[in-house]
């Protein structure tokens, strides 16, 4: 029964954010939910964060046909050897994690 109740959740939960559009209101309530869960506090939580530096940069292609990524535009499959390349230079970044492989 505890099983089947914690699935229950668990799927109610998923149903109540649209990953596709990033709902922020959905998102807020799948937050409260699992504090709640957890049985913290929103100021606990808030001391749990560490906001980590982020650069952006932008990379003219002169032909963008050229490179072909996955399908969730994750990875590079075409050249071979540019997706080692730019997981190369991610990787001399303090606290770069590796994306999951797919």
């Amino acid at each position: 029964y505890q099983y089947h109740y914690v699935l229950e959740a668990l799927v109610q939960f998923l149903e109540l954010s649209n990953q596709a559009v990033g709902d922020a209101l959905s998102n807020l309530l799948m937050v409260e939910a699992c504090l709640r869960v957890l049985n913290i506090g929103v100021n606990y939580w808030h001391k749990l964060f560490t906001d980590l530096p982020s650069k952006t940069s932008k990379v003219v292609i002169k032909d963008k046909s050229k490179i072909r990524t996955t399908n969730d535009e994750t990875k590079v499959i075409t050249p071979q050897g540019l997706q080692h390349d730019i997981d190369a230079v991610c990787s001399t970044c303090l606290l770069y994690t590796s994306p999951s492989p797919r």
